[in-house]
């Protein structure tokens, strides 16, 4: 079965469902595609891969992302009825940012859309899959595409 993509903007928060051991949109497994971002960092903690995507208030597409992370976020606590850890990062200077996980089959594409071996521009566009179980919430990254 192949999975439905949706751009950020276009997810309907109504139609998400979350279940024991995943997250559905319409009653199927879905990805989502992220705005463009010009600004991330690469992390590398306990042997793990991770990007941390800053979110620039300015930009209404990247305040509209923040709110379907808020209102996914929500929904998952509303199913929990548990505290659950907020993948939305606030530094000192209240700037927030999202933590997404890379995976050993996360792909890399350049702007030509051929798949490359690093990063290297500052423009990126994500394809996202939420992973739930039970508790446990985060963003894994499928795909890159340098802008």
């Amino acid at each position: 079965m192949e999975n439905l993509i949706y751009k950020y903007k276009n997810i309907d928060i109504d139609k998400i469902i979350v279940n024991k051991d995943n997250i559905t949109y319409d009653n199927s497994i879905f990805l989502i595609q992220s705005p463009i971002f010009n600004k991330y960092e690469i992390i590398n903690y306990d042997s793990k891969k991770y990007l941390e995507l800053f979110i620039d208030e300015n930009k209404l597409s990247h305040i509209k992302f923040l709110n379907l992370i808020d209102s996914i976020e929500f929904k998952i606590k509303n199913y929990t009825k548990d505290a659950l850890k907020t993948q939305i990062i606030t530094n000192i200077q209240n700037k927030k940012s999202l933590k997404v996980k890379i995976v050993d089959n996360t792909t890399y594409y350049n702007s030509d859309k051929i798949a490359i071996k690093t990063l290297y521009s500052n423009n990126i566009s994500l394809l996202f899959k939420l992973e739930f179980k039970k508790y446990y919430y985060s963003w894994i990254v499928l795909q890159i595409l340098q802008i």
